[in-house]
């Protein structure tokens, strides 16, 4: 199910010259990106890089300070989003689940993707919400209170929320966080069965370990940081920028962005993360070691 608009794209996102300030701070600075509609893509980083505020960008949460930023075809300005725009957008993450209700029902949640002031009637919104949970394996879940659920649980809630919405674009940010090993695989198994479907919403999978890409997702956007030199000569013409800064200046930016094959190698990891790192698929997952180097 989807909310189509009158407008047509061919880039579910596209940032130009984007930047970021706060508090004085130089959080992200020239972002360019195109990401697919349709598109598998995943969001690659080191922790502490920016992906969360270009999350939150692409969400319509919060808004670039410098350059354009289009999301589904419309260009993000602050003020100009109202609510149903926003609701094109899907989150799943952890944060999310931490401010549910811990009595709430598990078909609830669920239920709660689709927006109030659609055709849905109540009952309806909840003959979804179970339909989906019956796909996605986890209606046992109802009835249940959402604190004796497990983290892998609460997350296959989500993303059954998520797939309920009218919303164009996917995201999940770092959904296995906090799940142990058998959780892990179901989710990232789910989130490939997902990405393998003739689904033409846009999916965007934010992560910092190359473990946790599911089979299907196809495409990379790989972020690092500016170099004091590039920051420097970035800031040289953006002079107003400049002016209001006391600090950080080795900002998030884009270093690759192109099929997953042709980002996740050896160089580009070890540049990213500073230690010797060897990376290697096996089928369609992949798996980064420690890289020994003899004299």
């Amino acid at each position: 199910m989807t909310m189509l608009d009158e407008t047509t794209y061919d880039a579910a996102v596209r940032a130009r010259s984007v930047g970021y300030y706060r508090n004085r701070r130089l959080i992200l600075a020239d972002v360019n990106l195109t990401i697919t509609a349709g598109g598998r893509w995943v969001l690659f980083g080191p922790n502490g890089v920016g992906k969360s505020t270009l999350l939150e960008m692409i969400a319509m949460r919060t808004y670039p300070n410098v350059g354009e930023l289009h999301v589904l075809g419309g260009r993000t300005v602050a003020g100009s989003d109202p609510e149903r725009r926003r609701a094109r957008v899907a989150t799943v993450s952890a944060a999310f689940g931490h401010n549910i209700g811990s009595e709430m029902n598990p078909l609830t949640v669920v239920a709660s993707g689709i927006p109030r002031g659609t055709k849905d009637s109540a009952d309806e919104a909840y003959e979804k919400a179970y339909a989906m949970m019956r796909r996605l394996g986890i209606a046992y879940l109802t009835g249940k209170q959402w604190r004796n659920l497990s983290e892998g649980e609460r997350t296959r809630v989500m993303i059954s929320r998520a797939l309920v919405s009218p919303a164009d674009l996917l995201i999940f940010d770092e959904p296995t966080t906090g799940l142990d090993l058998g959780g892990r695989e179901t989710v990232l198994r789910e989130l490939s069965a997902l990405a393998s479907r003739e689904d033409k919403r846009t999916m965007l999978l934010v992560t910092h370990q190359v473990e946790d890409i599911p089979a299907g997702f196809d495409h990379i956007a790989m972020m690092g940081r500016m170099t004091e030199h590039e920051c420097m000569t970035y800031l040289d013409t953006h002079p107003r920028i400049y002016a209001t800064l006391d600090g950080n200046t080795t900002p998030g930016t884009i270093t690759f962005t192109g099929p997953l094959d042709e980002g996740l190698t050896d160089e580009r990891l070890e540049s990213m993360f500073g230690v010797p790192l060897h990376v290697e698929r096996t089928g369609q997952r992949w798996r980064a070691s420690h890289r020994l180097r003899f004299a």
